[in-house]
């Protein structure tokens, strides 16, 4: 039996094979512009390369979703500067209909004007949308709470015994004040609620914590703000025996340096307190019973009365609640709260002159006013429930437009009306 071999054929095949595939991986790797196609090039290069390439994949839609979310602030931005133009046409024709040499006829043609400007600003609250989402008709009030990012909570203050909070402020060195009373318990037991307030710094350390004697049976601290000396003024209440407003001033440290007991002011509450700008304190309240007119007191620096005045209320039935007061640019004051009447509350913005005259009032049915801000051209933004903006035409009656705004962009409409100033 002869068998026949040809051993140099089959190494030289061999060979051929190994060069086949060598030359089918360089051409691989041309062709794919990468060093790693397979595991078998290079197990270990492949999990990092794997791993890199998810990474950047990740990271490009991200970027992707970020621009997607610029457009849809850019769309929202887009629609508050139509606004904000519709706004400006409607204070160049109320300056406008106040010039004396127009008949009725044409303050009406302004005035149909102006409303169908209003209308404007609601279509485009309404039909304002990206990708079918709704953006300034408030539907996004939630936007928060689908958020994916968790909230970080940077510090937690505990205070010992229960605390009846009642105002807070921010201090010159980070901190804040907070102030009430030393519990909620019933206003008519007696020894169950004196004057309480804690400094906490900016760490979220309570520096001190302080109970002002009281005067009668109890007393409570309705406001407290920090002066331009870095002391602060607060304003609490008697005990229902007496019912009179009394002012502290305060040291750095919370040790009292100064008091007032505004005996004369029977059943009064005074809840906010300003400095003005020429270093005095202002503080506003209503009255606890019978009729709740607005009671202003302005008091110097050593807490001495300068003025009492009063703003009457529409109908003796009817309550003020005043809630903020600034002063305004042409040395006034504005004042922000709630009128309740037989009819219901309404939400009220009253401005007042340097004598504390009224100059003009509005109001907003079923609204309850917060605070208030005032913007270059003495304009007003008030915030409620809503955002609004009260244009202050010259000599006519003031002017309210409504805007009603989802949560998510008040900031963006707040802080385009304070970049102008």
């Amino acid at each position: 039996m002869i068998i026949n071999t040809n051993p140099v054929a089959i190494d030289i095949h061999r060979r051929l094979k190994i060069n086949r595939d060598n030359n089918s991986k360089s051409l691989e790797k041309l062709s794919s512009g990468m060093s790693i196609n397979r595991a078998g090039d290079d197990a270990a290069g492949l999990a990092i390369s794997e791993k890199m390439r998810g990474q950047i994949r990740g990271l490009n839609q991200a970027s992707r979703n970020t621009q997607d979310g610029i457009s849809l602030i850019q769309t929202a931005e887009g629609s508050l500067n139509e606004i904000h133009a519709i706004l400006q046409r409607m204070r160049e024709l109320v300056i406008e209909g106040s010039n004396d040499t127009l008949t009725d006829e044409d303050r009406e043609l302004i005035q149909q004007e102006v409303v169908h400007m209003k209308h404007g600003i609601d279509d485009i609250a309404h039909n304002t949308e990206f990708n079918t989402i709704k953006l300034l008709n408030g539907s996004l009030e939630d936007i928060n709470s689908r958020s994916t990012k968790p909230l970080t909570l940077e510090w937690d203050v505990e205070i010992e015994s229960p605390k009846y909070i009642t105002s807070i402020t921010k201090t010159s060195d980070g901190g804040v004040i907070v102030a009430g009373a030393s519990d909620d318990s019933s206003h008519h037991i007696e020894n169950q609620r004196s004057s309480w307030m804690a400094k906490i710094n900016s760490d979220g350390i309570v520096e001190w914590e302080k109970f002002p004697p009281k005067d009668g049976e109890y007393n409570v601290v309705y406001d407290i703000k920090e002066t331009s000396n870095g002391d602060f003024i607060l304003s609490t209440r008697s005990s229902h025996n007496y019912n009179f407003p009394i002012v502290y001033k305060l040291d750095n440290k919370g040790d009292i340096k100064g008091k007032s007991r505004l005996t004369g002011m029977f059943e009064k509450f005074l809840t906010n307190v300003i400095e003005t700008n020429e270093g005095n304190f202002v503080f506003t309240g209503s009255h606890f019973g019978g009729r709740h007119d607005i009671s202003i007191v302005v008091m110097d620096n050593e807490l001495n009365v300068l003025e009492i005045k009063e703003v009457k209320t529409p109908n003796e039935q009817d309550r003020w609640d005043v809630h903020d007061i600034r002063q305004t640019h042409d040395g006034g004051y504005i004042i922000a709260g709630l009128l309740q009447t037989d009819n219901g509350q309404l939400g009220m913005v009253i401005k007042l002159d340097e004598n504390f005259q009224i100059q003009w009032s509005s109001f907003v049915e079923d609204e309850n006013f917060k605070s208030i801000i005032e913007d270059k051209d003495g304009n007003f933004i008030v915030l409620g429930k809503k955002i609004f903006i009260l244009l202050m035409p010259m000599e006519m009656e003031v002017m309210l437009l409504i805007l009603k705004l989802n949560f998510y962009l008040r900031a963006i409409l707040i802080n385009k009306i304070i970049l102008m100033k």
